[in-house]
């Protein structure tokens, strides 16, 4: 049997960007930006190419940190946005004082939900960074303010928009994988370097988020590598997450980072980290099926994200970085049976199969972060702004993935036990339509 999708979304590739183009220029996007560091500073650089997009505000503690992307501004021949450094809650003062459309949260995990509440309480749609929340609480009280006051709220979630899952939900929607029964997927990232200081004055000093990892044990950045698996899986949408089971291990990596960097006397060498080097979490669905995510943040290793969807009738394994793989029970492509024995490369499924947004804007959003994921998400929120639909992310899915980390925390605190998963959609994940990204994109 031979599977296709439909082309038509290709038709008139260049007529249907020039509609985006003027539709953008005639109705202007006002963004503002809370928290301008490095990663504030990184979805700054796209905003600034999106067509239609005015950063109008910026938000920092670090009143260096609104000036360089202030800077960044000028340079792009925009307006100088107005800048709010007064102090850590000068982020109000810019949702109370500015004519927004749209707010991005992009500073440290802990203010997350503190921040995306506020701004929906004063009227402001909010894209929130990843995680959304850190707490069960504070996923409780993102879902009660998007509801209490009808202001849309997501998660700039990258993994949504990168190639690869995309074009595979593509092919398990053509019906090559069959049903999916089973997923992993972990977010193996050695990222201490980010968790000490070693990115500014590098004297071994902890930075926010290696805080984190002192104070808490389990699966602190759960949405990377879940969001994929979500997406495949119709979870909110069709079935959800019934409970979960984690378990945690030794804390090594960090004091031996420390002890290699900055010497075994190093006083961040000798710490206690309570997070473990790894941490593997057991899902289970409400409709029987299982999943396992796993965070590995820790180690010395090269990436290792270990991507695996495993359906009725073939299997997809996605490392990183590296050619994927795929297996399918019977399938003739151009002419040419695919070995049903045997993995065969991926590459040509991603090309047969890419979404059409990818077909349309790859060229202009490879020259941005995350595999061009950044510029991806960006455009996709803009435009739901634009046009007032919901953004490609609910608050209901932002808060469900991310709930997976503080949950994780608790099953590992009482010895691997099983805990529920609240729903966040409150019985609509039964009726909820299946995933898509919303963006009208042309």
């Amino acid at each position: 049997m031979k599977y296709r999708i439909d082309r038509r979304a290709f038709v008139g590739v260049a007529a249907a960007l020039a509609a985006a183009e003027t539709r953008a220029a005639e109705a202007p996007v006002r963004v503002g930006i809370i928290g301008a560091g490095v990663r504030g500073t990184s979805l700054l650089r796209p905003l600034l190419d999106l067509p239609g997009v005015e950063v109008a505000a910026i938000c920092d503690l670090d009143d260096n940190a609104a000036a360089r992307a202030r800077k960044l501004c000028r340079e792009a021949g925009i307006p100088p946005p107005s800048i709010y450094a007064r102090g850590s809650e000068d982020y109000r003062r810019l949702l109370d004082l500015e004519d927004l459309d749209g707010v991005i949260v992009a500073t440290p995990w802990e203010w997350h939900a503190t921040m995306g509440v506020a701004a929906l309480e004063a009227g402001t749609p909010a894209a929130i960074e990843v995680p959304a929340a850190i707490t069960i609480d504070e996923c409780w009280q993102l879902v009660e303010a998007a509801e209490r006051t009808g202001v849309s709220a997501t998660m700039l979630e990258n993994w949504v928009y990168r190639r690869e899952p995309l074009a595979v939900l593509n092919i398990m929607r053509a019906g090559l994988l069959g049903e999916i029964v089973y997923c992993e997927s972990g977010y193996g990232h050695d990222v201490r370097g980010v968790m000490f200081d070693s990115r500014f004055a590098d004297k071994g000093d902890l930075r926010w988020r290696g805080e984190h990892s002192v104070t808490r044990n389990g699966n602190l950045y759960p949405t990377h590598q879940f969001a994929p698996v979500a997406m495949l899986m119709d979870i909110n949408h069709g079935t959800r997450i019934e409970s979960l089971v984690a378990m945690g291990g030794v804390s090594r990596g960090m004091n031996q980072y420390a002890a290699d960097r900055w010497g075994p006397d190093h006083p961040n060498a000798k710490r206690v980290y309570s997070n473990s080097d790894r941490t593997s979490v057991l899902l289970q669905l409400e409709d029987g099926r299982t999943a396992m995510n796993f965070h590995d943040i820790q180690s010395w290793h090269p990436r290792d994200d270990a991507h695996k969807y495993q359906g009725t009738k073939g299997m997809v394994r996605w490392p990183f970085p590296g050619e994927g793989s795929i297996w399918v029970q019977e399938r003739h492509w151009d002419g040419k049976a695919v070995d049903a024995r045997r993995w065969n490369s991926l590459n040509p499924f991603l090309d047969e199969f890419d979404h059409p947004i990818w077909k349309m804007y790859s060229e202009r959003a490879l020259r941005f972060g995350h595999s061009g994921a950044d510029w991806m998400e960006l455009r996709g929120w803009t435009e739901s702004l634009r046009q007032g639909t919901p953004p490609p992310v609910s608050i209901v899915d932002a808060v469900t993935w991310s709930a997976i980390g503080p949950l994780s925390e608790q099953s590992i605190a009482g010895k691997s036990k099983s805990l529920e998963m609240p729903d966040f959609s409150k019985g609509k994940w039964k009726t909820n339509p299946k995933f898509e990204l919303r963006w009208q994109w042309g």
